[in-house]
């Protein structure tokens, strides 16, 4: 079963990681946006946890996105950002065989980027 259109209300950023060198010629890493694509967003389960004496929250998160020639290379290096959130991922996967829809497992709190 298809997701429909109006399931689809959030707008998201999606970035792939590209490499670089910084003034001094280290290699770091940097985010190239990929496209802004409507997803749902459908928190699962969240933790909190106090670590150095600071909060840390982590929330996993299932997001699912209209499959796209642009998306299908979508790996878990990515990462994914609505608002303030910056999801990175934890598995990619296309949806039948007829490439309908992506779902992506997803943590925000503690990231990458």
């Amino acid at each position: 079963m298809t997701i429909q259109a109006g399931q689809l209300k959030k707008r998201v950023a999606i970035d792939q990681p590209i490499n670089t060198q910084n003034e001094t010629g280290e290699e770091i890493t940097d985010w190239e946006l990929v496209g802004t694509f409507w997803a749902r967003i459908h928190p699962l389960d969240g933790r909190e946890a106090l670590q150095a004496n600071v909060n840390i929250s982590e929330m996993d998160t299932r997001i699912t996105l209209r499959w796209s020639s642009v998306l299908d290379v979508m790996t878990t290096g990515w990462r994914i950002r609505f608002k303030d959130t910056i999801y990175d991922l934890k598995s990619v996967l296309t949806l039948e065989l007829e490439r309908r829809e992506i779902e992506v497992m997803a943590k925000s709190g503690v990231n990458l980027g």
